[in-house]
C-alpha cells in the first residue's frame, strides 16, 4: 500500500473493514467511530448499488448479491478519501466480494449475528420487508450465507458479538483502532 503524497512520511493511512449481515450493527457502529476518532470517514457500501438490471429470485430484484454493488466505484471512493483522511472505514455486508477492496483493507471487524436477531431488528426498521418476508428467506439470509460468512475465517477478520450492546462493541472495536 502507497502512502498518498498529500501525507508527511510516516502517517499510514489504514483502511478498516466493517462487515456482518443486515442489520448487525455496520452503520450505526461506523457512525460512531467517524464521531470519535480524528481524521476518520466513512465509505458505504450502500451507497454503491448499481441503478438496475438486478438478478432475479423469487420475483424480487435481489440487491443482496454483489453484482448488484458497483465496487469498481467503492474502491475509486476508498482511494481518494485516503488521499484525505487517516483512517477509511469501509462498511458492508459484501466487503469479501471484491478482491480489490479486500486487498485495500487492513483489518474487518466482523460483527456476528444469529438469523432470528438479524430478521428481528431488519423487520424493525424495514416496512417493505414486514409485506415481503419471503424475501429474507430468499434473498438476505441465504446470500449472507454464500458470500459474506465464509470469509469470517480469514486472518485479517476480528470477529465481534453483533449481539451484545451497541456501546460494548464500540468500545470493542474503538480500543483496537488506538
Amino acid at each position: 500500500k502507497t502512502i498518498p503524497k498529500s501525507r508527511a512520511m510516516g502517517d499510514k493511512v489504514r483502511v478498516i473493514g466493517l462487515c456482518g449481515p443486515t442489520c448487525s450493527g455496520k452503520t450505526t457502529l461506523a457512525t460512531m467511530l467517524v464521531s470519535s476518532l480524528s481524521d476518520c470517514v466513512v465509505v458505504s457500501q450502500d451507497d454503491f448499488y448499481h441503478p438496475s438490471g438486478f438478478e432475479k429470485v423469487g420475483g424480487y430484484d435481489n440487491w443482496d448479491v454483489p453484482s448488484a454493488i458497483n465496487f469498481e466505484n467503492i474502491v475509486k471512493s476508498v482511494k481518494e478519501q485516503a488521499e484525505e483522511k487517516k483512517i477509511v472505514l469501509v462498511e458492508g455486508f459484501l466487503l469479501f466480494s471484491d478482491p480489490n477492496l479486500l486487498g485495500m483493507l487492513e483489518t474487518v471487524f466482523f460483527l456476528e449475528i444469529s438469523e432470528s436477531t438479524c430478521l428481528q431488528r431488519r423487520l424493525a426498521k424495514d416496512t417493505w420487508l414486514q409485506d415481503n418476508r419471503s424475501y429474507f428467506d430468499k434473498c438476505v439470509w441465504p446470500s449472507y450465507l454464500q458470500f459474506t460468512q465464509p470469509h469470517r475465517t480469514l486472518e485479517k477478520v476480528v470477529l465481534i458479538d453483533g449481539e451484545q450492546n451497541v456501546e460494548s462493541v464500540f468500545e470493542q472495536i474503538l480500543c483496537r483502532l488506538i
